[in-house]
């Protein structure tokens, strides 16, 4: 992950600079009893970085080259006892170091620069989250919003149909009781009328 390689790559840019400065040092301190020690440190940092993963082939190729050298040369100097003098350690050590310099030197760029490009790759992948979620956020509500909406528009329908029904009950029931008042009024009025004509019957007679 994220972290775990920025850890690697700070970690083998630190080991990169301080080899690179030993090696530079090592060849006027070979031959001192201090050049040791510190061409040793240089060698075990370029050993855990051989393996990391941000390396390239061509540069892991010349670090390997370089640490089997210095472990051949350290095979020889053990073994020939010519190796004991100052000026034949110098000679084995400048050997076996070449151009590794440059090469730890470009690996520390290169480190660097692999570094860069992953913290900016970081930053923007959590940009491009943080604005997908962002624009998911705004879905879920603007989709809550439109289910609100639809909701109480269909509670609004559900009123405005139940409020047709009662008005359309009462005018039934209105024009139900008006027809009935039509009727018993019809009826009065023809009640009226047969008793009108029956009374002008009744007077024709009598005053025949």
């Amino acid at each position: 992950d994220f972290q775990a390689a920025e850890k690697e790559l700070v970690k083998s840019i630190d080991e990169l600079g301080r080899a690179a400065t030993v090696l530079k040092r090592g060849l006027s301190l070979a031959q001192g009893a201090n050049g040791k020690p510190m061409i040793a440190a240089a060698v075990a940092a370029l050993k855990n970085i051989v393996e990391a993963e941000w390396l390239d082939v061509s540069s892991r190729r010349s670090l390997n080259s370089f640490l089997q050298s210095t472990a051949q040369a350290k095979e020889d100097e053990d073994d020939d006892l010519s190796l004991s003098q100052p000026q034949a350690k110098q000679v084995a050590y400048e050997s076996s170091s070449g151009g590794i310099v440059k090469t730890v030197e470009e690996m520390q760029g290169k480190a660097e620069d692999t570094l860069s490009d992953l913290r900016k790759k970081e930053m923007t992948d959590a940009n491009d989250f943080a604005m997908l979620e962002s624009g998911l956020q705004d879905e879920v509500s603007h989709g809550g919003e439109k289910l609100s909406t639809a909701t109480k528009g269909k509670a609004a329908n559900q009123q405005a149909s139940e409020d047709a029904t009662a008005k359309l009950g009462a005018t039934k029931k209105s024009k139900a009781a008006d027809e009935k008042t039509t009727a018993e009024m019809n009826s009065v009025h023809g009640q009226k009328t047969e008793a009108f004509a029956g009374n002008q019957e009744v007077r024709k007679q009598e005053l025949a």
